[in-house]
């Protein structure tokens, strides 16, 4: 089980929009005296139990999480509440 620290952005339906947002190379943030990367942005078709879909960007920061599989070659960063709500705001 892996436990990660992600912004998701729903695009609806805009495959295009959403296409290009992965395109993007986004900036490292800094948190407190910190730089954390991000993973390339992760794009998902998510179906709804009622039937329904959507497109879906996941940005996560690398080393944040537990057991993140794009994480393995990492050394995990340890960020306290502060910092972890930094990154947080950051991300949004």
């Amino acid at each position: 089980m892996a436990i990660a620290f992600e912004l998701s952005i729903n695009f609806g339906s805009n495959m295009e929009a959403a296409a290009s947002f992965c395109k993007k190379q986004l900036p490292a943030l800094n948190v407190g005296d910190q730089r954390i990367e991000l993973h390339k942005p992760l794009l998902s078709q998510i179906k709804t139990s009622r039937g329904n879909s959507y497109i879906e960007v996941s940005v996560l920061p690398v080393a944040i999480g537990y057991g993140v599989g794009l994480d393995q070659a990492c050394e995990r960063i340890p960020l306290d509440t502060e910092k972890l709500s930094e990154l947080g705001v950051k991300l949004y």
